[in-house]
């Protein structure tokens, strides 16, 4: 559906601390690590036969009527508070893929938004920097637990950035996502 604001068109909105934002069509860099994403969950939990599965771009996140954010994934193992319209529970993990237009959002009120709800393990991934920057929280907050890219020309060693480019979740312990795999065309 199509939503036109300001000569400008929109094709999907969430509502964030009582805010409606207006949300752009996404990059095929966007929509190629959302598909991915995806994509390796879902084959985890087939490979593991578990009844758990990667929700992507378009399922809306009904915390509250102020708080109805839309996820680029959500993982979720309860599916029974899947209604016809949106998600009522609370994801074992959520991913933003961060743009222009959303990283702001991603990092400050998506994040507190989504800390407020118990969501446990929250990743932001850099489509540009080939980067996952992997979330747990802890009290009520999230800490940062490491970032990986995927490129050593990507980052500068001298920062005392140590390489990673795999890394086990939070969540899913004996799960390896490896970083190209993300990233893959």
């Amino acid at each position: 559906m199509e939503i036109i604001r300001n000569n400008k068109v929109y094709y999907k909105y969430e509502i964030l601390n009582g805010k409606t934002i207006y949300l752009m069509p996404a990059r095929p860099a966007h929509v190629n690590v959302v598909s991915n994403i995806h994509f390796i969950f879902n084959l985890y939990f087939r490979d593991n036969d578990m009844d758990c599965k990667a929700y992507p771009d378009g399922m809306t996140l009904y915390i509250d009527k102020n708080n109805k954010p839309v996820p680029d994934v959500m993982i979720i193992c309860d599916k029974t508070k899947i209604t016809d319209k949106v998600y009522e529970g609370v994801p074992e993990i959520v991913v933003e893929v961060l743009s222009d237009s959303t990283a702001k959002n991603d990092r400050t009120d998506k994040m507190n938004v989504y800390a407020k709800v118990g969501i446990k393990e929250y990743w932001l991934i850099d489509p540009e920097k080939k980067s996952v920057e992997l979330y747990v929280l802890n009290d009520s907050k999230y800490e940062l637990i490491d970032i990986y890219y995927e490129n050593i020309d990507d980052v500068d060693e001298a920062e005392g950035i140590v390489l990673k480019d795999r890394f086990y979740t939070y969540t899913f312990k004996d799960f390896e996502i490896v970083l190209k795999d993300i990233f893959k065309l």
